[in-house]
């Protein structure tokens, strides 16, 4: 592969990252920034560096790198050498991500059953709704909770990032 088929195949995978972290619910420039930094050579970029891989405006990158620091996916750093903030992916961050989702699901599963105490229990048909929402929440919680836990054990002495 030359240098410009490289270079496009770097362009498609940062995008292709924008479009599966914006079926997550994250804004599209939030994931390019994700796959950029996944493919950054350092592995710490400045603002203008993302910007000018993403082909993002100023503001944008901003605001995308300040929402995935609230959402502690990146982070900040100095580094000697290099004008400006830096940013990176954090260490350990894709269990994180999933932690997040469980949070979800255990929300999901909450909210079936504070559901369930405000109806009328005459209503089979919204129960069992409601008592399906309730069991599946609770059953992927803690059916993804087991894979991380397993994931942590296996992973532990194979990577340097936890």
């Amino acid at each position: 592969m030359n240098k410009d088929q490289l270079q496009q195949q770097k362009k498609n995978y940062i995008e292709d990252t924008g479009i599966l972290f914006e079926s997550f619910d994250l804004p599209r420039m939030a994931g390019r920034i994700i796959g950029f930094l996944l493919i950054s050579t350092p592995s710490y970029q400045t603002a203008g560096e993302i910007q000018k891989a993403t082909s993002g405006s100023k503001a944008s990158i901003s605001l995308m790198t300040r929402l995935l620091i609230q959402l502690d996916i990146i982070e900040r750093r100095s580094i000697t050498g290099k004008r400006g903030t830096c940013y990176g992916l954090k260490a350990g961050v894709h269990p994180e991500l999933l932690h997040k989702r469980m949070n979800f699901l255990l929300s999901m599963h909450n909210l079936a059953r504070r559901g369930m105490e405000l109806i009328d229990k005459s209503n089979t048909e919204q129960i069992e709704k409601l008592r399906y929402m309730y069991d599946m929440g609770s059953f992927l919680h803690d059916e993804i909770k087991l894979l991380l836990d397993r994931w942590q054990d296996t992973s532990k002495n194979n990577y340097k990032i936890q």
